[in-house]
């Protein structure tokens, strides 16, 4: 039984959609205890305690998709490949912000925006990753 489960993992984290998600995961995680720790703890401003947040998540994010996610992809400059995964983040963080605007005041229903920001821009990330900030060099 437990061989089952441990060739099921192995199989499925063959999928780089697989592995994004279980790093997207483990990001979240990050950003949550962070924010957490400062904001609860040590009373730092909402704001500066999920910036800071922010930060770590990213770079764990940045390292996880990178030499994980997407390790087989050869990229032409590592600079710019961080660089585009930054702007990816930051169109990622847009796309939430727009799903909690839209369906908070001009449409509200808080179901769409978090059906939102869990399925479309997880989505959206990836392919921005996948096809443009981790793009394959051939």
């Amino acid at each position: 039984m437990v061989d089952q489960a441990v060739n099921l993992v192995k199989k499925l984290t063959t999928y780089p959609l697989v592995r994004f998600a279980l790093v997207g995961g483990v990001a979240t995680v990050v950003h949550v205890s962070i924010y957490s720790l400062l904001f609860i703890v040590f009373s730092v401003h909402a704001q500066i305690a999920n910036g800071t947040a922010w930060v770590f998540a990213a770079a764990y994010s940045y390292a996880g998709q990178r030499f994980w996610t997407f390790q087989h992809v050869s990229v032409e400059n590592e600079s710019l490949a961080f660089m585009r995964f930054i702007v990816s983040s930051l169109i990622s963080l847009a796309s939430n912000a727009a799903f909690a605007q839209v369906f908070t005041y001009q449409y509200p229903n808080t179901y769409l925006a978090i059906a939102g920001m869990a399925f479309v821009t997880p989505i959206l990330t990836f392919l921005l990753m996948k096809y443009w900030a981790f793009k394959r060099v051939d």
